[in-house]
């Protein structure tokens, strides 16, 4: 997947709407330039240039050698770091970004604990800073194509809102999102629950790039879809959860 990565990050319907809604999602809440952005769990860095729209200098963060490794020789002028996103506090002094994102990454089996991962990311943000994170929602989606991606659950935004309540951030933004793959997800599942595990490798073709045609339709989809959530501001459902929070401007250092 790692190295599936890079070949499509940058023309596959799925990045380029998530990109579109984040993007949305930040002008709607009034985000000026800031100075630093943190890229928690980057990957192979596919959203960096895209963040320094909003920050000069944007750091990638990942555990992964190999990932990081792919993402220096795709992106030799970007800045990364290897290093534990459970251990932020120990990495970066309090009130240092201006906006964090976390790309469905707290899924991971390697995240300890997801709510200590957003505390430590409260203390790293500035007062006024936003936090940005996407993750695959609902643990009945779950199948074959979140084990190969080391995915341990997915979520329900009601597990967030408990989460951001405890550690200060103020929502501004929470739904569900992808919703018109909703019903191709669960087919999915229930078509892998009565196929012999053993041949259950479709995980990865997941991430090949639909035929051209198919691909400009399916962003057009997502187009519509974002335009719909700024109407009603959130979707019930939907393949995967999207918060947009704040730390408060007033906000002192612990």
């Amino acid at each position: 997947m790692y190295r599936q990565l890079p070949q499509i990050e940058k023309k596959h319907w799925w990045f380029i709407g998530r990109r579109l809604l984040v993007e949305s999602a930040l002008k709607k809440a009034g985000f000026k330039k800031g100075k630093r952005a943190l890229d928690l769990g980057c990957g192979t860095g596919g959203n960096l240039a895209f963040l320094k729209k909003f920050c000069p200098s944007v750091l990638g963060l990942d555990f992964s050698k190999l990932a990081l490794k792919i993402a220096r020789k795709k992106q030799p002028r970007s800045k990364f770091i290897q290093a534990d996103l459970n251990q932020l506090e120990k990495i970066f002094p309090e009130e240092k970004f201006d906006l964090i994102t976390i790309f469905n990454v707290l899924y991971h089996r390697w995240v300890k604990n997801e709510e200590k991962v957003l505390e430590q990311s409260y203390s790293i943000l500035k007062p006024g800073g936003i936090l940005v994170m996407t993750e695959p929602a609902f643990n009945w989606l779950k199948r074959s194509h979140d084990t190969l991606d080391m995915a341990k659950k997915r979520y329900r935004l009601i597990e967030f809102k408990r989460v951001f309540k405890k550690t200060g951030f103020q929502p501004i933004k929470m739904t569900y999102f992808n919703s018109f793959g909703l019903l191709p997800a669960l087919i999915l599942k229930i078509v892998e629950t009565a196929t012999d595990p053993k041949q259950q490798k479709a995980g990865a073709n997941e991430l090949n790039l639909p035929p051209p045609l198919l691909n400009k339709l399916l962003l057009m989809v997502f187009r519509l879809e974002i335009k719909l959530i700024n109407v009603l501001g959130s979707l019930p459902l939907g393949v995967t959860l999207f918060c947009l929070v704040q730390k408060p401007p007033g906000a002192k250092k612990n």
